[in-house]
């Protein structure tokens, strides 16, 4: 597989595509930024998230994780294509929980 390949020739784990499922939902945290989404479409270096929220300021960390009511929020009008190349970190999320309209900062 490639990205065996990958791990073998650089030494970096990268963010597996396949541990990531579509039809659901995910928080994503990239360099400086983090992405709530359900994944519509999967390949090797991105993901599809629709719908997809960009979360500016998530708040306390642990209470925002917990309940997913984050300080700030931000929707994409169309799906968004994410790069699996800046994400260093994901997991998964209750679609029910999931942030749906704008939130702006206080």
């Amino acid at each position: 597989m490639l990205h065996d390949a990958l791990l073998e020739a650089t030494g970096d784990e990268l963010m597996d595509p396949e541990e990531i499922e579509i039809g659901k939902c995910y928080f994503f945290q990239t360099f400086g930024f983090f992405y709530v989404g359900k994944v519509t479409h999967r390949s090797f270096t991105t993901v599809t998230l629709s719908p997809c929220c960009w979360i500016p300021e998530v708040g306390r960390h642990t209470q925002a994780m917990e309940s997913l009511d984050f300080a700030e929020v931000e929707v994409y009008p169309q799906p968004y294509k994410l790069s699996l190349v800046y994400v260093y970190g994901a997991m998964q999320i209750d679609e029910k929980k999931m942030p749906r309209k704008q939130k702006p900062a206080v």
